[in-house]
């Protein structure tokens, strides 16, 4: 009985330390963000403000075709104005004060050339179409919704990995068509 007893204790704070209540003083962090490119508000996000400037947003992106809000990852940008961006305090990145979420992600592709390199080494390149969703993060608000098409052409060169002579490529969004769809909200 007492042999029972101690593996229901452990199975208990086994559970606990797995399982528990998350930590409420627990800095956030981008895969707090991430969950609200799948439908879940993020409550301890900063309230997005419109007159407030800058509104900090994070950018995320997701590139599996076919069934939306797979699986996101932190996209960083150089282009876009840093005040923008989570910013780095005390060697890290600060997410509290982030407003609002940009969630990218590639809808469909259409062949668009077929590229041939030396060797016979051949890439398809592929036009990528890009749903861009802004929300505000506290409550999940979609504030934007744009699509957007980058198109692909073949590039200069080419990295294929070694023993493989195919390849494909998929145009990528620019930080300009982001900045585009992002800016109204960024005063």
């Amino acid at each position: 009985m007492k042999y029972a007893l101690w593996i229901l204790a452990i199975l208990a704070a086994v559970l606990v330390a797995c399982g528990g209540e998350e930590d409420p003083n627990r800095p956030l962090n981008n895969l707090d963000f991430e969950l609200l490119c799948k439908g879940e508000v993020q409550p301890r996000a900063a309230a997005y403000t419109p007159e407030t400037t800058p509104n900090p947003i994070i950018i995320l992106t997701d590139s599996t075709i076919g069934a939306q809000y797979d699986d996101y990852s932190i996209r960083f940008t150089s282009d876009l104005p840093s005040k923008w961006l989570p910013q780095i305090v005390d060697g890290t990145y600060d997410y509290s004060p982030v407003e609002l979420v940009a969630c990218i992600h590639r809808a469909s592709t259409e062949k668009a050339d077929t590229c041939e390199f030396e060797d016979d080494y051949l890439l398809d390149v592929f036009d990528s179409t890009y749903e861009v969703s802004v929300f505000a993060a506290q409550t999940g608000e979609k504030l934007a919704n744009e699509t957007v098409v980058a198109q692909g052409s073949c590039p200069g060169m080419h990295m294929f990995d070694e023993g493989d002579t195919e390849d494909v490529y998929y145009a990528d969004i620019s930080e300009a068509q982001i900045q585009a769809v992002i800016e109204p909200f960024m005063r």
